[in-house]
């Protein structure tokens, strides 16, 4: 007995939870407007033909800091490919404001491109309801996958990586 619920806790829990956070999706991505830290604005309109990873967090989020580090090593394999576009989006939610989200980014060790929604229409638009969420766009402008929560484990980022490749070729 013991050995069945060690099994089932060490090898299939953690798959079934990768399961449930990772959704396939095939709907058209909302129009978006965001701003970086120095106060420009980007648009949706902007990034035709390119894949999108939007990650959303907040400055209160403890499992958003602790998914920093899978995004960032993505992050780093891809930030010069000029097929795929980052953006570490502040939710604006749970009482963030501009002002915070630039406290935090100014102290944050992080080389992520941060981004703020500063009113929360972006979030309300792609439905962010639980942070931290990842949400991957094909260059059609169709949202692909979305995961939702925090996985501590390596699934999470082969699994991005994954989506990734399969969405840039």
């Amino acid at each position: 007995f013991f050995g069945c619920v060690l099994s089932f806790g060490y090898y299939l829990l953690p798959s079934y939870f990768d399961n449930v956070m990772w959704v396939e999706n095939n709907t058209v991505s909302p129009d978006f407007s965001i701003l970086t830290p120095e106060k420009d604005t980007l648009k949706s309109s902007e990034l035709i033909n390119k894949v999108i990873v939007m990650d959303y967090w907040a400055t209160w989020c403890g499992p958003c800091k602790k998914q920093f580090p899978d995004i960032e090593k993505i992050y780093e394999k891809y930030k010069d490919d000029n097929r795929v576009v980052f953006h570490v989006v502040n939710a604006n939610l749970g009482g963030d404001t501009f002002e915070k989200a630039l406290k935090y980014i100014g102290k944050s060790p992080f080389n992520l491109p941060f981004v703020i929604d500063t009113e929360g229409q972006t979030s309300k638009k792609f439905k962010v309801e639980v942070l931290p969420t990842t949400i991957l766009i094909d260059k059609k402008g169709i949202i692909r996958y979305t995961h939702i929560g925090y996985e501590e484990s390596a699934n999470f980022k082969t699994k991005l990586n994954y989506a990734l490749e399969s969405l840039i070729s």
